[in-house]
């Protein structure tokens, strides 16, 4: 059987995209195992040290979305698009914007890798959008949404949180410590996207990310600091609890009324059309 290469630049992307990210996993395990700047630098908003092991479930979700695009692009989102080369370079500049800001954090420019980050997330908007529209669109379809846009869904908001935690250390290393309202602005600007998200995008995925990262910081260690710091930490961190109990609370409500509104639009679909079977695998 003869192999067929693919012919335009358009058929190539999901293939770049695939060495890409490649390409950044290695520079990001290189990186980190080599510098101890995550470990110099702290922010009074940011999750406890085990909150950070999502970035195993992420990476190991966008090599099913890469495989997944390049070798099965019947169960991938970015082939659901009108034009999916937009959104597949979208996902090129992301990777180049990971790379770029794990190099840049690990040698110290925190206000540059907060740009870089800031890119990144900006990048990954579009993707995350589309995923959205997509869903409300077309029946849902287990196969696309693991192997696909899970990853993705996962990582914007990870992204999101990682996003205000690196402008938190920014700001922090340029101008000293935030004041209390500063950080708590900075946790509700979280809560407010994740909200959004869960709300207007019906993702849940978002909501229970950020749930997992203020559970990270309402849990983190106290025990080394005192005085004043002591007592901003532990509010920070009663607000963060109160904020995860907020944020599970509208996604399991979500979640609920999805779910509803699935079995509803099966139920009419199977009225309309009996000889058809249900469009939700």
């Amino acid at each position: 059987m003869m192999i067929r290469f693919p012919t335009t630049l358009d058929a190539w992307l999901p293939f770049a995209n695939a060495a890409l990210y490649v390409l950044q996993l290695v520079i990001t395990a290189v990186s980190f195992s080599t510098s101890t700047a995550t470990r110099d630098v702290k922010t009074p908003i940011e999750p406890a040290a085990f909150a950070f092991g999502i970035w195993n479930l992420i990476y190991a979700l966008l090599v099913a979305t890469v495989v997944v695009d390049a070798v099965f692009p019947a169960y991938s989102l970015f082939t659901k698009a009108e034009r999916p080369s937009p959104l597949r370079v979208c996902f090129a500049l992301s990777c180049v914007f990971n790379a770029g800001w794990v190099l840049l954090f690990n040698n110290g420019h925190t206000t540059v890798a907060a740009i870089d980050i800031t890119l990144l997330w900006v990048s990954l908007l579009p993707i995350y959008l589309f995923a959205n529209v997509e869903r409300e669109a077309r029946p849902f379809r287990w196969r696309q949404y693991v192997l696909s846009e899970l990853g993705l869904r996962v990582y914007f908001s990870w992204i999101t949180a990682a996003m205000v935690i690196s402008w938190a250390i920014a700001v922090q290393q340029e101008l000293g410590d935030l004041a209390l309202g500063s950080n708590l602005g900075l946790l509700g600007l979280v809560v407010v996207i994740a909200l959004t998200g869960v709300a207007y995008g019906h993702d849940p995925a978002i909501g229970l990310v950020t749930v997992w990262a203020l559970y990270g910081l309402a849990v983190k260690d106290t025990s080394k600091l005192s005085g004043d710091r002591l007592e901003q930490q532990v509010r920070i961190q009663s607000a963060a609890a109160l904020a995860a109990g907020v944020v599970f609370t509208m996604t399991a409500l979500a979640m609920v009324e999805q779910r509803v509104n699935q079995l509803r639009y099966v139920s009419l679909y199977r009225f309309l059309e009996p000889s058809v079977p249900s469009a939700i695998e």
